[in-house]
């Protein structure tokens, strides 16, 4: 069982050992992720990590996080089930300077005081993730009163266009000036 916050100590001998395990974390301690949510509920994420070194024998994780988080749709306001199903590769490099100088494209997580903190790095990886405007994806599920139209329009009655002889018009070459000129 891995602990929420590791030293760096800890961190390199788990890199050097290419250690693993799983952790559940606690969405209630990710404020920012928190913030996001549908309801107060206290959700439980699962991760798993694995640990190794890269090639500048730096501390490396590679990591996979499920479970599921309720978001808030955007169309209905009402609560939307997102299903959690991430993975993510970091290096984990001593501060914000050395992460600059890393060759693309790795991603990094910096330590802070010394330290990893599991929950900080999941949260960052969750936020990046979580859609910017979530919504249900089936009419049925959502209760905006619009919701159908939204999802599809091809079932109605066929849409007044008022300008669609004009353009085919001046697409073919044909307009009434045209014809004055002459």
């Amino acid at each position: 069982m891995l602990a929420q916050r590791i030293e760096a100590a800890r961190l390199r001998e788990y890199a050097a050992k290419a250690a693993h395990g799983t952790l559940a974390l606690n969405v209630a301690d990710m404020p920012r992720l928190r913030a996001l949510l549908a309801s107060d509920s206290s959700f439980e994420l699962e991760l798993r990590v694995e640990f190794s070194l890269d090639h500048e024998k730096r501390p490396h994780l590679n990591m996979q996080i499920s479970g599921a988080i309720v978001l808030v749709c955007q169309r209905c306001l009402e609560p939307l089930n997102w299903p959690v199903a991430l993975s993510a590769s970091l290096t984990v490099v001593d501060d914000e300077w050395v992460a600059a100088e890393l060759a693309e494209p790795f991603d990094s997580v910096a330590l802070v005081d010394g330290v990893l903190s599991l929950p900080t790095a999941i949260e960052d990886e969750l936020l990046a993730a979580v859609p910017l405007a979530p919504m249900h994806d089936v009419a049925d599920e959502c209760h905006a009163p619009a919701a159908a139209k939204w999802v599809d329009e091809s079932d109605g009655p066929p849409a007044n266009r008022p300008f669609a002889a004009l353009g085919s018009m001046l697409s073919a070459g044909q307009s009434g000036h045209d014809d004055q000129e002459n």
